[in-house]
């Protein structure tokens, strides 16, 4: 696909007692946006200011991105309607089907829409807010360019990354023209790995899920949703589900204001979006035996007033028992971003192990040897010992810090075939706490129920505490021989 050099704004004529100040701030967002491109563009770019008068004349063929300002008007002008939606074309055609996620069309409101009918049969249009709602009053404030910058003005924010997405578009068509045009069937799974479900959040938030956003962006992650939810109840399901298909973590950013309530059942916008993604992922952890993390972030002072806020927060930190892959997060925003991310880090070295596994590994049956470092001289021979039986075995990694220690166990104790913990010199908490982690994993839900766990006691312990824990006890307080383990073995065999 040509790769174009053109910035078109298009906008509406604005109305005659209001047509002074809405020039000005169309120049204005003209003149900062060249200024930012300048500054981060490989190569130079045209921009054209374009009104709904003159927009019939304009054929697309060096356009990269279209720009729409959303004022008075907006979706009144037929032609206007007709012109972008050409443009649309370019990036909706079954050649090109694979930049649609680049969001070529960009949409700046400068209020509230209460239904996109302009472009609706477009997914691929990113919207950025130029406005904010007053929490106390529920004004509408328009953003402007002369007061403050940097974080003290989202202005000045927005437009950085209005810069930012144009520079992405223009860099994922060049490499698109590099790559060859065959496809392959791992394509699609490449991209959900870079991809994320950031919440969207009441007017409260929004300053930090841009920030979040903006760290995400950086790393080299699509961000999803690009659009607001939508206003009809009916489809709001399926617009986070099927956002929430393309990703590999969501992140839940949950403040002091519980905020306006959405669908029938008179929930905010917040609870609705954990409460279809968490029933989401329990289903296709059952179905699929893939996890779905989610980070749930609250912040660090955090004085809540409303009733059905503490709820549902409370409902959250009672799902954290049943449900390993959920953590919830209370520090500042700075916090977050650091443990984001570890997060993202841990998972992009996860699906890189994934895709670099042999297939003689991937048909051997795996069993995750647990234990302390304090019982490693007990491990090594059992550890052989499995291997020698020809298992794939996983074992924890004591080089790592805690987060990616932590992170590992859930995982390997979700793609594992078997578990066997080593209960030598280590407390016995700490096998109670191995054994809880057991009976919360995934593996014991729905059809991960075949998987088989078992313990080893190499200690004076009474071997009849774990027998109604669903383990498979292995009992030996003396030195280590192979054929204790034959029992064991059977129960994975005979899977």
């Amino acid at each position: 696909m040509q790769i174009g050099t053109e910035i078109i704004i298009c906008y509406t004529e604005p109305e005659r007692n209001t047509k002074k100040e809405e020039i000005l701030w169309i120049e204005s967002f003209e003149d900062i946006l060249r200024s930012y491109l300048i500054q981060i563009m490989p190569v130079p770019l045209t921009i054209k200011l374009v009104s709904d008068a003159f927009i019939e004349k304009e054929t697309w063929k060096n356009t990269l991105v279209c720009i729409i300002i959303v004022s008075t008007g907006y979706n009144k002008k037929n032609t206007l309607v007709q012109k972008i939606k050409e443009f649309g074309e370019k990036y909706h055609t079954e050649e090109n089907r694979s930049l649609e996620k680049l969001y070529p069309i960009i949409e700046v409101l400068k209020k509230p829409i209460e239904e996109d009918v302009f472009l609706n049969e477009y997914k691929n249009t990113q919207k950025y807010e130029f406005y904010i709602i007053n929490n106390i009053t529920r004004e509408i404030e328009e953003l402007i360019p002369f007061l403050g910058k940097g974080s003290k003005n989202p202005y000045w924010m927005n437009m950085l990354d209005i810069a930012n997405h144009i520079k992405y578009i223009y860099h994922n068509l060049k490499h698109e023209n590099q790559q060859s045009k065959n496809t392959y069937p791992e394509k699609e799974e490449l991209e959900k790995e870079k991809t994320i479900y950031l919440s969207i959040t009441e007017h409260d938030l929004v300053n930090q899920r841009d920030t979040i956003k903006r760290e995400l962006v950086r790393y080299g992650y699509n961000v999803l949703p690009t659009t607001p939810l939508p206003q009809k109840n009916e489809e709001i399901e399926s617009f986070i589900i099927e956002n929430i298909q393309k990703s590999i973590m969501s992140i839940h950013l949950i403040g002091e204001y519980y905020g306006t309530e959405a669908q029938e059942n008179k929930i905010s916008i917040a609870e609705l979006q954990y409460n279809i993604v968490e029933s989401y992922s329990q289903n296709i952890r059952k179905q699929t035996n893939h996890f779905l993390k989610k980070i749930i972030w609250i912040p660090q002072n955090f004085q809540n007033h409303y009733e059905k806020q503490d709820i549902f927060i409370d409902r959250i930190k009672t799902d954290i028992n049943t449900d390993y892959f959920l953590d919830i997060f209370q520090g500042n925003i700075a916090e977050l971003k650091e443990l984001i991310k570890k997060e993202i880090h841990f998972l992009g070295e996860q699906f890189k192990k994934k895709r670099h596994q042999t297939s003689a590994i991937e048909k051997k049956k795996s069993i995750y040897v647990i234990f302390d470092k304090i019982d490693t001289d007990i491990a090594i021979p059992i550890v052989k010992f499995f291997k020698d039986m020809d298992f794939h075995i996983i074992t924890p990694n004591f080089e790592t810090n805690i987060i990616e220690m932590r992170n590992l166990h859930r995982i390997y104790l979700q793609q594992c075939d078997a578990s066997f913990i080593i209960y030598g010199k280590i407390n016995e908490q700490w096998v109670l706490s191995k054994i809880q982690d057991i009976h919360r994993t995934p593996a014991f839900e729905g059809t991960y129920s075949t998987k088989k766990h078992g313990i080893y006691i190499n200690n004076n312990s009474d071997p009849k505490k774990f027998e109604n824990k669903l383990l498979h006890v292995t009992y030996n307080n003396s030195d280590f021989y192979q054929s204790i383990l034959f029992p064991f073995i059977d129960t994975i065999e005979s899977k």
